[in-house]
C-alpha cells in the first residue's frame, strides 16, 4: 500500500515540477525538511530549509533544461521494510 501512495505522490510532484509549480512540490516537504542530493556534482548537497530546497530545484531545473532533459523516470525507494 505504501508503495502506491509513494508512487502517486512522486508522480504528482513530477507533474507539478514539469509545470514549474514549485509550491506544489515543496508542499510535500516537511517544515523541518532535510533534503539530500548525493553526488560529487554541482547539484550534490544537503539542505535544511524549504527556501534552500526551492533555490536548489530552480537551479536543478535550469541545468536540466539547458541540457535538453525533459523528464526523468524513477521509482520511490525505501519504506517500512527498509
Amino acid at each position: 500500500m505504501w508503495k502506491r501512495i509513494a508512487r502517486r505522490r512522486y508522480e504528482r510532484a513530477l507533474g507539478a515540477l514539469g509545470r514549474g509549480d514549485l509550491d506544489a512540490v515543496l508542499g510535500q516537504f516537511a517544515h523541518d525538511v532535510r533534503f539530500d542530493f548525493a553526488g560529487d556534482s554541482p547539484l550534490g548537497t544537503t539542505l535544511r530549509s524549504r527556501d534552500s530546497v526551492r533555490a536548489w530545484f530552480e537551479r536543478a531545473c535550469a541545468r536540466l533544461l539547458a541540457t535538453g532533459v525533459e523528464e526523468a523516470a524513477a521509482r520511490p525507494l525505501g519504506g517500512p521494510e527498509g
